[in-house]
């Protein structure tokens, strides 16, 4: 059952992000909090769950932000993917350790749709200018997880998964 409130939860953040956030950016740069909530599951659920919502994440994000599809879930995929099975073994479960692990995930996310528009040609900015303009987009979803850490977490701890 905690798989299908997840999904609808994801459902509702996509939302919020690409309705409610705008009117409150930071400089143009919206929280991504689908990311937040599969970095935080990535640490916690077992592989199949993070990686199904992680797709469906990515297509919502796809369908709504992004001019083709792949780019959002390839980003998701991959931050679940060396989560889990880079970080996780080795990972104690402390709020430092998750922000630490916030920005790297951010981070990886964000190149990975840029190298994904760089390859298809659609955008056409350099590297330096994108690593720029990345810290308002960094900040501002730092400023969520602080916020969001706990209700996540301890909604995360109280679901049972696809069981």
């Amino acid at each position: 059952m905690g798989g299908i409130f997840s999904a609808i939860l994801i459902l509702l953040m996509v939302t919020a992000q690409s309705s409610f956030f705008p009117l409150i950016s930071l400089d143009g740069a919206v929280p991504d909090l689908a990311l937040i909530f599969l970095v935080l599951l990535s640490l916690k659920k077992p592989k199949f769950s993070t990686y199904l919502l992680a797709v469906w994440a990515g297509l919502l994000q796809d369908v709504i932000f992004y001019p083709l599809l792949g780019v959002s879930i390839g980003g998701k995929l991959l931050v679940c993917f060396v989560l889990i099975n880079f970080v996780k073994p080795q990972f104690k479960n402390s709020f430092y350790h998750v922000i630490a692990l916030s920005i790297l995930s951010f981070f990886i996310h964000e190149i990975t749709i840029y190298t994904f528009f760089s390859m298809l040609n659609i955008s056409q900015n350099p590297f330096f200018w994108y690593l720029r303009n990345m810290a308002p987009y960094l900040i501002y979803n730092l400023i969520m997880i602080v916020l969001l850490y706990k209700p996540i977490n301890k909604f995360i701890e109280n679901q049972n998964f696809f069981s």
